[in-house]
């Protein structure tokens, strides 16, 4: 990630990670897939890069918010140098955007006015696409759709916990 200049408050909360939407980031060129540390690799990320290649932009849905145009920046993919239109909005008053925005991936999704979303079977949410709905989640074990290639743990449960079963 590139030096960056936040306050103490920003510092850990996913918005800085507008900082990688600069016109240029050192040591990346053409496009970069972002993947979150809290998820899980199930099959190829080919696709996620061969995916409509021309876009700029290309995020998986969020879960919990679809039809909203909102994605979930756990995944996406962008063309280093196209998004500077975040960033220049972003930089002057970053705590004004973070007030305005409940979260990053709004900031972003509205900012650009309009995003495409990767096939959603592509990547799913542990506790949103996978958990039954109660009370079935107390008798069925999450079952992994073929396609999937991410699977995102978003919240609760953790990896680990999802793992030990709790």
């Amino acid at each position: 990630m590139p030096e960056f200049d936040l306050p103490e408050r920003m510092r850990f909360h996913p918005f800085r990670r507008m900082f990688i939407l600069q016109k240029a980031v050192e040591g990346l060129e053409g496009s970069v897939l972002h993947l979150d540390l809290d998820l899980l690799i199930t099959g190829s990320i080919d696709a996620f890069f061969d995916y409509r290649p021309e876009l700029d932009f290309a995020v998986c849905e969020n879960w919990t918010q679809p039809g909203q145009g909102i994605g979930n920046m756990s995944v996406f993919r962008y063309r280093v140098g196209a998004l500077t239109k975040i960033w220049d909005r972003f930089r002057p008053d970053p705590m004004a955007m973070m007030d305005l925005y409940r979260n990053s991936q709004t900031f972003v999704c509205r900012t650009l006015g309009t995003v495409e979303f990767f096939p959603p079977e592509w990547s799913l949410s542990f506790k949103h696409s996978l958990i039954p709905r109660w009370p079935l989640n107390f008798f069925k074990t999450p079952v992994l759709p073929p396609d999937a290639k991410i699977v995102a743990f978003t919240g609760k449960p953790d990896i680990d916990e999802a793992t030990c079963g709790e």
